[in-house]
């Protein structure tokens, strides 16, 4: 192996024990101290290859052919990944690998307090240090990827913190055994663009003080392109194009690149769209508020109103209050304050939500993680036909299948490979666009969409906002759309709402918040926006 090279994948093909290829004779190679981007649609084998160098495939599960080579920096001896055993790779792991993962909510403990599982990794990589420095140096930890509430983020438990918070505490844990090599799998999807960038910047700050070698996949080109050095491009587990990033907007060298790019909504050229015909509120919200018992008030005063296949984009920081808003509108959460109002009939009735099912099925919500929102242990056929005959009961099972794979083919997979498969076997992107089948299926009046396009690539992307400004021109139903991604929200929502601490900054046309905004707040959400930078030496 080069001594210059870090990591070297030769040839790696991964397939299913009895199953299809996944990975097709993988070749790439990274520089000590180089940060290599990987790019790709949902499905294209990205995760594969990372989990592959990480050593955490099943292979009862999986084959895996080729070489996987690791270069130690701090001892120089050259590892061979696929063929280590699992002590091994174990004492490697944290050390000298280390992974950050899509699915922070998946990844996390659910019963251990978010302390308790950073102070297991201060643990087993600082074994000499008391609890005192472990605390420290955990404060520390999360100082450094932003997150400054520490004591409340340390007793919190997972879900009692935000998803870009626990995307953060991710980092931190998979950064405190100090590693020579940092898998970032999608690290900043629930992220807003304030702190994208601010994590990016952190991300290029470790590299060059601790000399890290940094493997960053995203579908998020802008973003990629101002941290990596290299991105190589894969498509159905084969690598497609490989180069330098300051030749990334060169569409007559790098074709499939330049597609992904122009398939992304250009902040500096949308086209809004104009406000919807019919001005009657669907929805109404006043003075929504929810405190908890500690005191602290997660949302604070809300209201707004939502018409007749109208579209309002949530935007904030994470930790705004954002999901927690979707939330009570959905009936998850009780607000302590205020009401909603569905076609002028109230939602909330001291503390309990309104019991009629068409009413509860007319309001669907698409989860930001969308692995913790479907049942493992059913495929997806399953899950799709339970929900359709709950919403149509009339209908035979042989309808409500069909349709089932009606939907499953509308947000771009196929019925005849995916209906009799579970969760745990697609990819990130993929789960997603099956959540979004799920509700959309059931034709509702509100849909609530929680990040809901956040783990896809451009085109798939592009694809899926075409088909929900499609439907919602067909069905005419309201949406909210809370995102981090302002070029998105500008492109799909008639309205923005701007929110930070729990609190309504302003609200607007797309047009007027993006073009003309008037909080200082939402000034600087615009201008971190995520371009291409093509500028950096290869």
């Amino acid at each position: 192996m080069n001594p210059s090279l870090t990591l070297e994948i030769k040839g790696l093909t991964i397939s299913q024990r009895g199953g299809p290829v996944l990975v097709n004779d993988l070749n790439l190679q990274i520089r000590h101290g180089e940060a290599l981007g990987l790019a790709g649609e949902s499905g294209s084998g990205k995760s594969l290859t990372a989990l592959a160098v990480m050593g955490l495939l099943d292979k009862g599960c999986f084959e895996m052919e080729g070489e996987v080579l690791w270069t130690s920096p701090r001892s120089a001896k050259t590892i061979s990944l696929l063929n280590a055993s699992h002590e091994l790779l174990r004492s490697l792991r944290g050390h000298e690998l280390a992974m950050i993962f899509q699915e922070p909510l998946t990844a996390l403990n659910p019963v251990m307090r978010c302390g308790a599982q950073l102070e297991e990794c201060f643990g087993l990589y600082y074994p000499d240090w008391d609890r005192d420095q472990r605390r420290k140096g955990m404060k520390e930890a999360l100082l450094e990827v932003q997150l400054h509430e520490t004591e409340r983020i340390l007793d919190a438990y997972p879900h009692e913190i935000s998803g870009g918070q626990r995307q953060r505490l991710m980092i931190a844990m998979a950064l405190s055994g100090n590693p020579g090599l940092l898998i970032a799998d999608e690290p900043t999807t629930a992220l807003d663009t304030e702190v994208q960038a601010a994590l990016i910047a952190l991300l290029g700050k470790l590299r060059r003080d601790r000399g890290l070698t940094l493997m960053f996949i995203s579908h998020d080109l802008p973003l990629m392109s101002s941290l990596v050095d290299r991105w190589a491009l894969m498509r159905k587990g084969e690598l497609l194009e490989f180069g330098p990033v300051n030749a990334l907007a060169k569409s007559d060298a790098f074709p499939q690149m330049a597609a992904l790019l122009a398939a992304r909504p250009d902040p500096d050229s949308l086209t809004y769209r104009s406000q919807p015909g019919d001005q009657n509120s669907l929805l109404k919200v006043s003075g929504l508020s929810w405190t908890l018992p500690t005191g602290r008030t997660v949302v604070d005063n809300i209201s707004f109103d939502l018409e007749h296949g109208g579209s309002l984009g949530i935007v904030g920081a994470s930790g705004s209050g954002k999901s927690s808003l979707a939330r009570m509108l959905a009936g998850l959460t009780s607000p302590t304050q205020g009401q909603v109002f569905l076609n002028g009939r109230p939602l909330w009735d001291r503390g309990r939500f309104i019991v009629e099912l068409e009413i509860r099925l007319g309001i669907q919500m698409v989860f930001q993680d969308p692995y913790s929102s479907l049942n493992p242990v059913h495929s997806i056929e399953q899950m799709l036909i339970m929900v359709l005959q709950r919403k149509f009961p009339l209908r035979s099972a042989k309808e409500c299948r069909d349709l089932a794979h009606e939907w499953i083919a509308k947000v771009g997979l196929d019925p005849t490979k995916v209906s009799h498969r579970r969760p745990a076997s697609f990819s990130g992107g993929q789960r997603q666009r099956l959540v979004l089948a799920r509700s959309l299926c059931l034709n509702p009046q509100i849909l609530i969409c929680d990040e809901s396009v956040a783990a896809l690539d451009g085109t798939i992307q592009a694809q899926i906002l075409e088909l929900l400004l499609q439907l919602q021109q067909d069905l005419q139903f309201g949406m909210i759309f809370i995102t981090h991604d302002l070029a998105v929200a500008g492109s799909l929502c008639h309205r923005l709402l701007v929110m930070s601490d729990g609190k309504m900054i302003e609200i607007a046309s797309a047009q007027d918040i993006l073009q003309r905004p008037q909080h200082m707040y939402t000034q600087r959400l615009i201008q971190s926006i995520p371009r291409v930078q093509v500028s950096q030496a290869t």
